[in-house]
């Protein structure tokens, strides 16, 4: 993550326990309680077993240990739904609008234009070189992760073949899929890696559709 200008300092913390919730560590030094108002954006139910969930169980914890007042908006898949979610976190009086996701990239990003006081972050996505002061950008390291799959699963392959799909391909999407066909083939130089892309995130018959051929 790109630190220009620094945030004010229970939101920083808040967005540093946020970020580390899924990268397990060993310690973590103790912060002071924040009222703080956090409003979540996601595009997919919280009960998603997926990026959601994770992003919400973050948000508790954040509740939890810093005395957050959390906020969740969900909006649908359609652009317009996006905007939506996102002014209604504006309309809430949240000092800090976390977008769970590239969906959210474009409304935040005009959003934080237009509304320098309040700070913004958007997961999985990248800001640019200029981004607005009061933006940031949390990128994880997809590569590294899907790396070590990739090595466990060439490692446990007895056919020489294994598979990876991916929904849409965005670039943090395609880094996974490179990350893990990399880690596979460095395990187990004769392996032949099969990639595919179902061209969304929403269908979960596109994704058993792709396995089943190439099973």
């Amino acid at each position: 993550m790109k630190t220009k200008t620094p945030f004010l300092n229970p939101i920083m913390c808040f967005l540093i326990i946020f970020t580390l919730f899924v990268i397990p560590i060993t310690s973590m030094d103790s912060v002071k309680a924040t009222s703080a108002k956090v409003g979540l954006l996601v595009d997919s139910p919280i009960d998603d077993n997926g990026w959601a969930q994770l992003a919400y169980e973050g948000l508790v914890r954040a509740e939890t240990d810093l005395g957050i007042t959390k906020a969740v908006y969900v909006s649908g898949g359609d652009p317009s739904e996006h905007s939506a979610a996102v002014d209604a976190c504006l309309a809430a009086g949240n000092d800090l609008c976390i977008g769970v996701g590239w969906g959210f990239s474009d409304p935040i990003t005009t959003a934080a234009s237009s509304n320098p006081s309040i700070k913004f972050a958007i997961l999985d996505q990248g800001v640019g070189d200029t981004p607005p002061a009061n933006l940031r950008g949390v990128r994880f390291k997809e590569k590294e992760v899907a790396y070590l799959a990739g090595a466990l699963a060439g490692k446990m392959t007895i056919s020489n073949k294994v598979g990876a799909i991916g929904g849409m391909a965005i670039p943090v999407v395609v880094d996974f899929l490179d990350g893990y066909e990399n880690g596979a083939q460095c395990a187990n130089p004769s392996l032949n890696v099969l990639k595919q892309y179902t061209g969304n995130f929403n269908n979960p018959g596109d994704g058993a559709a792709a396995a089943e051929t190439m099973i």
